[in-house]
C-alpha cells in the first residue's frame, strides 16, 4: 500500500551548477596525466624506475616458438604477465636498446595459445627503445580532440557543466523519492527484503571469486556486511515500488516506440541487428528489464520537471514582486 503526498508537500531546492576555472584546470591536468606520451631516452640509458622499454617478444615452449608481439611497453614495476616479479626486476633492471633477454614464464589463464595454458616455458625479449613517460601537453590533447588549443578549455568546461547538470538533476530526483518515502513510509514483506539481500550478497561473492579472490574469505567479509546489504536492498525495493506507484498515478507508460528505440540502441552498441536483439532478450526474459529501465527514467524525468516547475514559479513570483 504505497501512498503519495500532494506534490506541493515536497520541497527540493535546486542547487546552482558552477564550474570554476580551477576545476577545469585540474580536470585537464588529469586528462594529460592519463594520456601519457613516451619520449625516447638518451643513448645509453638503461631501464630504471623513471623509464620504460618498448620491446618485441616471442613465447617459447620446449624449443617451439609460440605467439609473438611487437612494440610492447612495460616498466620496471610492471612485470610481463606470467613472469615472476623478482626475475623480471633482476634481469630487466638496466636493460638497454638492443639487449636480448630470456625470462622464465608460466602460461596463465587467458594465454592466446590455449593448449599451453598451465604449462611453463620462457619469453624472449628484444629491447627496441628505452623511453621516458610524461604527461601529454595541451597541444597534444587538443590535436587528439580535433580542437584548437584555445577551444580545449572551453569545450572541457562545457562538458563538465553538462555532467554537473545531469548529476544535479539526478540528485533532485533522488531527493524527491526520499522525501516521499519520509512523508509516506511503508513497509515491505521481510522475506522479500531477505531474498533480495541474499541475491545481492551472492552476486558480490561471485564477482570477487571471478577476480581471483578466495571464496571462503569473501563470504565471511560479505556476511559481516549483511546489515549494509539489507539496508540497501530495502531502499532499492522501496524505490522500485514507489516509481511504479507514481507511474500509475500520473499515467506514465512505456510505449512500443520507446521499446523499439531502446532495442535499436542496444543493437548499435553490440553491432547486431534489432531482430536478433529482440529475439535474444525475449528468450532470456530481459524485455521486462528494458521496459523497467525506460519507465524508471520517465518517472525520474517527471520528478525533475516537478522541481523545475516549482523553482520557476518561485523565481517568477520574486521577479513580479
Amino acid at each position: 500500500n504505497v501512498e503519495l503526498p500532494d506534490w506541493d508537500e515536497l520541497d527540493v531546492i535546486p542547487e546552482p551548477v558552477v564550474i570554476e576555472s580551477e576545476q577545469v584546470e585540474a580536470a585537464l591536468q588529469d586528462i594529460k596525466n592519463r594520456s601519457p606520451r613516451f619520449d625516447e631516452a638518451e643513448e645509453g640509458q638503461g631501464l630504471d624506475s623513471e623509464h620504460a622499454v618498448e620491446m618485441d617478444l616471442v613465447y617459447v615452449k620446449d624449443g617451439e616458438d609460440g605467439p609473438d608481439a611487437q612494440d610492447i611497453r612495460l616498466g620496471l614495476d610492471a612485470p610481463l604477465y606470467g613472469v615472476e616479479e623478482d626475475e623480471w626486476t633482476e634481469k630487466m633492471n638496466g636493460a638497454k636498446v638492443g639487449d636480448e633477454i630470456e625470462l622464465s614464464c608460466t602460461f596463465e589463464e587467458g594465454f592466446s595459445k590455449e593448449d599451453w595454458v598451465g604449462e611453463n616455458g620462457s619469453v624472449k625479449l628484444t629491447v627496441k627503445k628505452v623511453i621516458k613517460p610524461r604527461a601529454a601537453t595541451d597541444e597534444e590533447i587538443a590535436e587528439e580532440a580535433q580542437l584548437d588549443v584555445e577551444e580545449l578549455g572551453t569545450k572541457l568546461k562545457e562538458r563538465m557543466e553538462a555532467e554537473a547538470e545531469r548529476n544535479e538533476r539526478n540528485r533532485q530526483a533522488d531527493e524527491m523519492l526520499q522525501q516521499i518515502l519520509d512523508k509516506r513510509p511503508f513497509q515491505l514483506a521481510s522475506n522479500m527484503v531477505e531474498e533480495e539481500t541474499k541475491h545481492n550478497m551472492e552476486q558480490q561473492v561471485q564477482q570477487a571469486v571471478q577476480q581471483g579472490a578466495d571464496e571462503d574469505e569473501v563470504r565471511q567479509q560479505v556476511e559481516e556486511r549483511r546489515e549494509e546489504f539489507a539496508a540497501a536492498a530495502d531502499q532499492r525495493l522501496k524505490s522500485y515500488f514507489l516509481v511504479r506507484r507514481i507511474a500509475q498515478e500520473e499515467g506514465i507508460k512505456v510505449t512500443k516506440n520507446e521499446m523499439q528505440q531502446a532495442l535499436r540502441a542496444i543493437s548499435r552498441h553490440h553491432g547486431v541487428d534489432v531482430k536478433t536483439v529482440e529475439k535474444v532478450y525475449t528468450e532470456q526474459g530481459r524485455l521486462d528489464d528494458v521496459a523497467s529501465d525506460i519507465l524508471t527514467g520517465k518517472v525520474r524525468a517527471f520528478l525533475m520537471k516537478k522541481v523545475e516547475e516549482k523553482h520557476g514559479a518561485v523565481e517568477g513570483e520574486t521577479a513580479e514582486a
